[in-house]
């Protein structure tokens, strides 16, 4: 089977703090060569190029996202082919015009997570000095209802003996 190395016209990945795995990690070179070993024989019929060409089957290409990287995904592997559902259609530009459009949006969403982890730490640290100062502030008051029944006392006494 004639398979075109599809990373080689990728440009280089942007280094993110995802969990996944390194390139070379054992987990992620076993995935590859059993996604590799599951492509479906005919795959190379599909006729597909880096290049978008016009006459490329375009019937999946106005799906959202993760509905057509789902289909697609699915009509390379052998159950596809056994099960006799059609060949993929994506070029190499789309992918990578897919693939930036992801790493932006991840981009975008990483960053907003941090700003809401950091407004969540803001938060948290503004709710410790809250608790603090009601802390403080229950202290106060408590001292404070205690001379209140003192003085309440004195004036009782007052009233009754002092003439």
């Amino acid at each position: 089977m004639d398979m075109p190395n599809s990373t080689s016209n990728f440009e280089p990945l942007i280094p993110d703090a995802s969990p996944e795995p390194e390139p070379t990690s054992p987990f992620n070179r076993h995935r590859r060569v059993a996604l590799l070993n599951n492509v479906r024989p005919d795959f190379g019929d599909a006729g597909l190029d880096w290049s978008d060409k016009t006459d490329r089957d375009r019937s999946l290409d106005g799906l959202p996202l993760e509905r057509w990287t789902a289909l697609q995904l699915r009509r390379c592997t052998v159950q596809s082919y056994n099960e006799r559902e059609r060949l993929p259609s994506f070029s190499g530009e789309q992918l990578q015009r897919r693939w930036r459009s992801v790493l932006k949006s991840k981009e975008k969403l990483m960053d907003k997570r941090e700003d809401l982890h950091r407004e969540l730490y803001d938060m948290q640290e503004a709710m410790g000095r809250k608790a603090d100062d009601l802390e403080e502030v229950k202290q106060e008051l408590e001292s404070i209802l205690v001379l209140e029944d003192e003085l309440r006392d004195l004036i009782l006494i007052a009233d009754a003996l002092l003439k």
